[in-house]
């Protein structure tokens, strides 16, 4: 699997619309600009796999996906409200392009989050969620 820093789109290309989606090798990634920046994130809501290029943006970074109103702050990935968080990216950009940086966090921080949010969706007795983060 590629990682490191990818070519993911013209600056140009991003300004047509506001978003775009780049494709790595089975993965969809949303690339948006905002009043803040430009952010990317998986393509694919983690609650059902909705195409959230198609979400609703709002000036505070709030993405929320429109098939089940789940909302995600794009700088953190966070879920407004709680669940499933989104997987970000960092984003730089380096003349007339864009680049994402494709790299899963360390073993160590993927554990402890899989923990965390299993003892969260288990207190909370979210099953499907709890079935997600098993799968």
């Amino acid at each position: 699997m590629t990682q490191g820093w990818i070519r993911a789109a013209d600056v140009k290309e991003l300004k047509r619309e506001g978003r775009t989606v780049f494709r790595l090798e089975g993965r969809q990634i949303v690339l948006f600009e905002t009043v803040r920046g430009i952010y990317a994130c998986n393509n694919r809501c983690p609650h059902e796999g909705y195409p959230l290029r198609q979400g609703v943006l709002d000036e505070n970074c709030q993405l929320t996906c429109n098939w089940h109103n789940w909302k995600f702050d794009l700088v953190t990935g966070d879920n407004q409200r709680g669940g499933d968080r989104l997987r970000t990216y960092p984003v730089e950009v380096r003349g007339d392009s864009i680049w994402i940086e494709i790299i899963d966090p360390p073993f160590e921080v993927q554990f402890e989050r899989a923990l965390l949010d299993l003892k969260k969706a288990f207190d909370d007795h979210d099953y499907e969620r709890l079935a997600r983060e098993l799968a």
